[in-house]
């Protein structure tokens, strides 16, 4: 997680269980996520990687 979090993120809409655990992992680590835009599905993460 820690050599991820530099980069822009696709992420899953805010309230999602996935979401929240990325962005638990990242606060245990003293950093945030960089969410460069918010998707609703996985389909929609494949499409905008």
């Amino acid at each position: 997680m820690a050599e991820a979090l530099p980069f822009d993120h696709v992420g899953l809409q805010d309230d999602s269980s996935l979401q929240a655990r990325i962005r638990s992992a990242a606060e245990l680590l003293g950093e945030s996520v960089r969410t460069r835009v918010n998707v609703l599905s996985f389909e929609g993460v494949r499409r905008m990687i």
